[in-house]
């Protein structure tokens, strides 16, 4: 984890308690993703130098598992005078899911962010390059959360979630490096530059045919989400709770 590159997120869902113990959850959301070569002491990876954002979209559905509850129920409406057993809405939960994305790797120049898939930075369409990669992809989302009442109407959880992916393209970084004058020559300098970034003070370590990624596991990230939940089978009625206070002015 590299905490100064975590960035925030947003998302917006609908959840659905379908047993005591069971829920589904249908969940929209959009984040951006970043990592940086240079803030790592690892030598291969300082002396790569890649950095990246990417632009997510995801939608997910998932079903969660309370293995925790503490749940209680006093009276729907407040009565002015009378004490009552305070509601108590407090579930811990396991969950995965299915999820599907689009995504857009970007890369920093002099200019600002670089969109890196159009520039084939792994020799992609070349003899012994990379292969193709789509923007769309799907990934498994698992986690645990906690969810807690604020009132009858509110709840406040979250969530911590990691997802594997069925990509390795994330980044644009997956295979190993083409030979970069041949990058340069079919596609432009600006392929070649972010093809391989580094300084040059270890040639051999970015030689055509090095590695440059590693293809053997597919990427993922991790997501901590806060949400604020309206329970929308609640609905909150004033009338009842002014009739009371009437009264009791009288």
């Amino acid at each position: 984890m590299e905490w100064n590159v975590t960035r925030p997120s947003g998302h917006i869902g609908f959840r659905y308690r379908f047993a005591s113990l069971w829920v589904t959850k249908t969940l929209f959301q959009y984040a951006v993703l970043k990592g940086d070569d240079a803030l790592t002491n690892e030598p291969f990876r300082r002396n790569r130098n890649l950095a990246f954002r990417t632009h997510l979209l995801e939608l997910s559905q998932h079903i969660e598992f309370i293995f925790y509850s503490d749940e209680r129920f006093g009276a729907r409406h407040k009565i002015y005078g009378l004490k009552g057993m305070r509601n108590k809405n407090n579930v811990g939960y396991l969950f995965a899911g299915i999820a599907g994305f689009g995504y857009i790797p970007q890369g920093p120049g002099e200019g600002g962010w670089t969109n890196l898939k159009p520039l084939k930075t792994e020799g992609q369409g070349l003899p012994g390059g990379g292969k193709p990669y789509g923007q769309i992809s799907m990934g498994i989302p698992m986690g645990v959360g906690y969810k807690t009442g604020i009132d009858a109407l509110w709840r406040l959880s979250i969530e911590l979630s990691y997802t594997q992916t069925f990509t390795d393209y994330l980044d644009d970084v997956s295979g190993k490096y083409y030979n970069n004058a041949d990058i340069e020559y079919h596609y432009g300098g600006t392929s070649a530059y972010f093809a391989d970034p580094s300084s040059g003070a270890f040639p051999t370590w970015t030689h055509e045919g090095e590695l440059r990624g590693d293809s053997k596991h597919k990427d993922g990230y991790i997501f901590c989400n806060i949400s604020f939940i309206r329970n929308i089978t609640y609905k909150r009625s004033g009338r009842i709770k002014w009739k009371y206070k009437r009264r009791y002015r009288l």
